[in-house]
């Protein structure tokens, strides 16, 4: 093979600093481990990119049809029937909300 740039040095040892202990592995990790520069930035991009719902809204065929539904269960309350709701819930942080 042809001779290479630092073939002259490359068998040398590195001369490390006498004066001073070198860092454990960990510590020197540590260096780079991140940070928070901005104190709170994550939390509000996770915040802004939380996503919410639109209210619905019902048209008044749909709100008399749930009228009926919501009469039909109060005169058979005494069953104790099971049911299901959908209900908006709206966001305490920003526009919109979601449905439970």
């Amino acid at each position: 093979m042809g001779e290479t740039p630092y073939d002259d040095i490359i068998h040398f040892r590195y001369p490390y600093p006498t004066d001073r202990t070198r860092l454990s592995s960990a510590s020197r990790a540590a260096q780079f481990s991140p940070f928070a520069a901005l104190t709170g930035f994550d939390k509000a991009i996770r915040e802004t990119a939380r996503l919410t719902d639109t209210e619905r809204v019902l048209s008044e065929d749909m709100q008399a049809l749930i009228l009926g539904r919501l009469r039909q269960l109060d005169t058979h309350s005494h069953e104790a029937p099971t049911v299901r709701i959908t209900y908006f819930l709206p966001d305490e942080k920003k526009t919109g909300g979601a449905y439970r």
